[in-house]
């Protein structure tokens, strides 16, 4: 079922021809300067549910893939648990990656992020203690120099790794205990999107500067979502490969959801959990 819907894409701003977009992490001293340079802008887009076609999905066709992947972890605060996540949840995703990509040399856990929609979605940004919120504008977590930075404290606690090649793949899943329809997962199918639709930007760290990607608009782009996924579905997406853009990768963000009743729109926020995993190659 198609529709189209509204999302955020970078401003083509004539500022970036002479200036790198960027992004800083943390609160700044008054008079600094603003934490960031970017502009949105909203646009209409081509939206599917893929729940009918799950299955023709490829991580090296179209950046992202879906799955049915059951866990042990069956309540929502379960997924709050630093705890309970680092000791049942890692191993069983570990597990269900290494069933999925049987060829990997190894594949580690880089971390995890815990979304939940609040009160402050769509105002001023704001970290929880436990939680972030989603993330509205079109984007990937790393680009390859991003993902050679953060891999780098990986490396050096597995050095036989070091020079092998590697891509790093998030793996998201709903929290909540009911088919979702809140602000679902939407993921732009790769071959729709042009090397000019794309910008590099810096994440600015109080020890360390990444580099993440956003992208512009562009007609083409299609974008798909799973309309009610399940605790049990997941979605892949590959951030980026240490081969480059010319690998298939997973623009995405939250998006707002055409199918949805609009008496669901606050009934149940969405909540979620994503691992960013990295795969090395042989």
């Amino acid at each position: 079922m198609a529709s189209t819907t509204q999302i955020y894409y970078l401003e083509r701003l004539k500022l970036f021809e002479t200036e790198k977009p960027y992004m800083v992490t943390f609160d700044l001293p008054p008079g600094v300067g603003p934490k960031t340079n970017h502009a949105y802008a909203p646009s209409q887009v081509s939206v599917c549910d893929a729940q009918s076609q799950k299955d023709q999905f490829s991580l090296d066709v179209h950046g992202f893939q879906f799955h049915d992947w059951a866990t042990s972890l069956q309540r929502s605060e379960d997924f709050d648990s630093t705890e309970l996540v680092k000791s049942k949840y890692y191993p069983e995703t570990v597990a269900h990656m290494k069933r999925t990509f049987p060829d990997a040399l190894e594949i580690h856990v880089l971390t995890h992020l815990r979304r939940k929609r609040d009160e402050s979605f769509l105002g001023v940004a704001v970290k929880e203690p436990d939680f972030y919120n989603p993330i509205v504008y079109a984007h990937t977590d790393f680009t390859p120099l991003g993902a050679a930075v953060a891999i780098e404290s990986l490396l050096q606690r597995n050095p036989h790794l070091r020079g092998h090649k590697y891509d790093m793949i998030n793996v998201w899943r709903t929290t909540n205990r009911h088919p979702n329809r809140d602000w679902p997962l939407g993921l732009c199918d790769f071959t729709t999107v042009s090397p000019e639709d794309i910008e590099f930007n810096d994440v600015i760290h109080k020890d360390h500067i990444g580099e993440s990607l956003r992208v512009y608009a562009n007609d083409n782009h299609k974008w798909y979502f799973l309309d009610r996924q399940s605790p049990n579905q997941v979605a892949l997406f590959r951030n980026i490969h240490s081969d480059g853009l010319s690998v298939p990768f997973g623009v995405h963000l939250a998006l707002p959801n055409p199918f949805q009743e609009e008496d669901e729109s606050d009934r149940v926020r969405r909540e979620s959990i994503e691992m960013r995993m990295v795969r090395f190659f042989p």
